[in-house]
């Protein structure tokens, strides 16, 4: 059953509506338009309006359990505290509108959290809140990617333009916060049954403290024979990366970093595992429901260095300096890939399938 987000009722006729009402004992709610380039008035009718209408119809007829998935980075840009038990309302009473990175998308994602806050204090409304990091590709479907995100936009425009920074960090012991889609679907499911009451909120990020970076994924992509230059100079590498995705044709451009080149504008700051808020919570959770294939938080691996060429070879003696092999997750199961089909040789844009751009609406 299809319903639109920005309509009254997701556009169904009252009695399609009231038999969900009389009948549904558990909504989960990943739908959202996620835009990093949007601001927050153009983020509002889907991800804001369409929250409310999912409280009402929690609330219609008999109470409903509610499961939201939110964003870290609703407490990590401009909360005062991480505290999976503080109330967003006190913690961030109030939400600055400017040009930085995504700030339409994390306030719409903290509207919702406060008109959840305000439905559960009011009317009772069981409510579990998901809040993830960067949320990675499936582990057992090498090569189908979420063609719009900043993770699969940067890979590309690296590819593509054969360049990347030495380090994409200030400092050294960095670590990215990323977990893939297939255990955060599993949690959802988990957490969404076994807490039935209260309101309960959930950080769920990536606490392994394994050095895993962004410069570490570069390897990778070195290792599996992708022809990329590492360049000392941030600033060089930005110019000529900027320049470069300029002037690729139009389909592949579509698909590049262009639109959120402003992230990448400067070195991060590397933060470590060890220097995230605790997962604990969502950690305890998973094992208690044996969630994931080991009942617990996976580390972030490199499904298959297939990905990047099909002629790649796992065997590859080129470690691109950082001396980690690729660990393909067990049990990695090869389909046609809907992005990377082949990657030709440097210089030619990889055969990008026919996704959609940086406005795409995306779901879990």
């Amino acid at each position: 059953m299809a319903g639109d987000l920005q309509k009254p009722a997701f556009g169904l006729d009252r009695p399609t509506w009231l038999r969900l009402a009389d009948t549904v004992d558990l909504i989960v709610h990943p739908a959202a338009l996620v835009n990093h380039a949007l601001p927050y008035d153009e983020m509002f009718g889907t991800n804001v309006a369409g929250t409310a209408e999912l409280i009402r119809l929690a609330m219609t007829r008999r109470l409903k359990a509610f499961t939201y998935i939110s964003t870290f980075a609703v407490v990590s840009s401009q909360s005062s505290t991480a505290d999976e038990d503080a109330d967003i309302r006190l913690s961030s009473p109030v939400r600055r509108l400017d040009q930085s990175y995504a700030n339409g998308y994390i306030t719409s994602k903290w509207a919702g959290e406060v008109l959840l806050r305000e439905a559960h204090e009011q009317c009772g409304l069981p409510v579990v809140v998901l809040r993830p990091g960067m949320i990675m590709a499936h582990r057992r479907y090498a090569g189908q990617l979420n063609v719009p995100d900043v993770f699969t936009r940067l890979l590309i425009s690296v590819v593509v333009t054969c360049t990347a920074p030495r380090s994409f960090y200030r400092s050294r012991g960095a670590h990215y916060d990323g977990l893939p889609v297939d255990f955060l679907a599993e949690a959802v499911v988990a957490l969404g049954q076994r807490k039935a009451d209260g309101y309960h909120t959930f950080n769920a990020l990536n606490p392994h403290d394994d050095g895993i970076s962004l410069d570490v994924v570069i390897d990778w992509l070195i290792e599996a024979r992708c022809a990329i230059e590492r360049i000392d100079d941030y600033k060089e590498w930005f110019t000529r990366l900027e320049t470069a995705v300029r002037v690729l044709p139009q389909r592949q451009r579509q698909h590049s970093l262009l639109p959120l080149l402003h992230a990448y504008a400067e070195p991060q700051e590397a933060v470590g595992g060890l220097g995230l808020p605790p997962s604990d919570r969502v950690r305890a959770a998973v094992r208690e429901a044996r969630t994931g294939v080991s009942g617990g938080i996976p580390p972030f691996s490199f499904p298959d260095p297939k990905v990047c060429r099909r002629s790649a070879s796992a065997g590859s003696d080129r470690d691109g300096g950082s001396g980690r092999r690729p660990r393909p997750h067990p049990g990695t199961r090869r389909r046609p890939p809907m992005t990377w089909r082949r990657l030709p040789a440097c210089g030619r844009p990889p055969n990008v399938g026919a996704g959609e751009d940086v406005g795409a609406r995306e779901e879990l």
